[in-house]
């Protein structure tokens, strides 16, 4: 990957387990102006999905 590549969104699944939370953690301190979102196994739905996700 580019040295030069600045995400805008990114999409982690799993980010409750273990080491999820870590990556998470990295992403953030990595990409601070970055929209993170997280998804868990347990909490997906159709009709709880971010509407960034939908379209």
């Amino acid at each position: 990957m580019s040295e030069d590549y600045q995400p805008h969104v990114i999409l982690l699944t799993g980010g409750a387990g273990f080491i999820g939370s870590h990556v998470c953690n990295h992403l953030v301190l990595k990409y601070p102006d970055v929209k993170l979102i997280c998804l868990e196994k347990s909490c997906i739905s159709f009709i709880s999905l971010p509407s960034e996700l939908t379209s």
